[in-house]
């Protein structure tokens, strides 16, 4: 906006000599300084149609939550593209905040130039960058027309990792108590005994595999063993009313409810965890027995779109009978609602509030 209020400014007073002096050299410069104008909108116009840019993101350093953001514009036209203004946006999925970020630079003619950029996450998620806009303009600024530019990229920010707490480990030690009695033995008492092979189904452990027998059938066998009719625990989540949309107090319920689902499995005990989609309109139950399963219900968590509500997960568990069918379930809450369901004994209460 300076450059072409600075050039018209120039192109006045150059009118105003040559008014005052009637000189050739006054009408020359005059001619020069409007014939400029046309020129840098041609090559404008020229160079904005060959521009494309792309951007990607990754997690530099993972202690400080580090994003390093790369943008690489390409010129693939013969003029230069003086400016290339940029509008980008970084969005974490997980709490509904954003962060947008605008920069300019020049590319020179069949050239390609990389722009570079770190932001520090505050919070754990999915981060997503979005180009808003790409809009190329002459060196005065007189003319912009839009560029071609591709889809964004995201990344994960996975949470800090806790030590193992005193809750967690009451459980496990009451789990290893109440083991036998959950367990349903139909031909011993030992639970690493075979009770049945079958053939390999989609979805079965590699370590449940038959692999000598597998061999001499030529196909894969899988074995059953004695284990529980069903998981001992489930895992929950909620945050208060007045807590729902806040952003921190969704990262600090993210982030124990992650650790405490790696603690679960790390002490082995096998879990439910239930997501709730927005507004209630479907729900994800997931079978925690092995990393794998795990990590994926840790994406599912961190992309976010997720409903926080009391009362939707309230719901859930009366139509699900939740609290007939498991033997503890651990709700990770804000301290608002650290009473909710107190009054049952199977039910342990973990607080988000802080690490």
């Amino acid at each position: 906006m300076r450059k072409r209020l600075f050039y018209l400014l120039w192109i006045a007073l150059a009118v105003l000599f040559y008014l005052w002096s009637n000189s050739k050299a006054a009408l020359l410069l005059v001619v020069i300084l409007v014939a400029v104008v046309p020129v840098l909108v041609f090559l404008n116009v020229m160079a904005a149609g060959r521009i494309s840019v792309e951007t990607h993101v990754r997690q530099k350093d993972t202690e400080k939550n580090i994003i390093s953001v790369g943008t690489v514009i390409h010129n693939r036209s013969w003029c230069p593209a003086f400016q290339v203004q940029i509008e980008m946006e970084l969005r974490n999925l997980l709490t509904d905040s954003c962060v947008k970020r605008k920069f300019c630079t020049a590319v020179l003619p069949r050239h390609d130039s990389n722009y570079k950029f770190q932001v520090e996450s505050l919070y754990c998620g999915k981060v997503e960058v979005d180009i808003q806009s790409v809009c190329v303009r002459d060196l005065l600024g007189i003319s912009g027309f839009k560029a071609a530019f591709t889809g964004g990229d995201d990344c994960y920010i996975y949470p800090e990792t806790l030590e193992l707490s005193a809750d967690i480990a009451e459980l496990y030690q009451q789990k290893e108590e109440t083991n036998e009695e959950r367990y349903v033995h139909k031909k011993g008492n030992d639970i690493t005994e075979i009770l049945n092979l079958r053939d390999y189904q989609k979805g079965d452990t590699i370590k449940s595999i038959h692999w000598k027998l597998s061999k001499k059938l030529g196909h894969k066998v899988v074995k059953e063993l004695d284990m529980p009719t069903s998981q001992e625990v489930i895992l929950m989540m909620a945050l208060s009313s007045e807590m729902e949309n806040n952003e921190d107090a969704r990262n600090l319920l993210a982030q124990k409810l992650l650790n405490v689902s790696e603690l679960l499995l790390q002490e082995q005990i096998f879990y439910d965890a239930v997501l709730l989609r927005e507004e209630g309109a479907s729900c994800s139950l997931y079978s925690i027995q092995e990393s794998k399963s795990r990590d994926w219900y840790e994406q599912r968590l961190l992309d976010g779109q997720l409903t926080w509500s009391r009362d939707c997960m309230e719901n859930y568990m009366a139509e699900h009978h939740v609290l007939n069918k498991y033997a503890s379930v651990i709700l990770v809450t804000d301290q608002g609602i650290a009473d909710w369901y107190s009054e049952y004994p199977q039910v342990m209460h973990i607080v988000a509030d802080s690490f």
